[in-house]
C-alpha cells in the first residue's frame, strides 16, 4: 500500500509542479506579447 501511495504522491507532485510551470510561462507568455504588441501599436500611431 505504501508503494501505491508513493507512487501517486510522485504523480501529483510531478503533475502539480509542470502545472504550475506552465502557467507561469503562459502568464509570462501573455505579459510579453501584451507588451510587444502594445509597442508594435505605439509605434504604428
Amino acid at each position: 500500500v505504501t508503494h501505491t501511495l508513493n507512487h501517486l504522491q510522485n504523480g501529483f507532485v510531478f503533475y502539480f509542479n509542470s502545472s504550475i510551470q506552465f502557467h507561469i510561462l503562459n502568464y509570462y507568455n501573455n505579459v510579453i506579447l501584451t507588451k510587444v504588441g502594445s509597442n508594435l501599436v505605439w509605434s504604428l500611431l
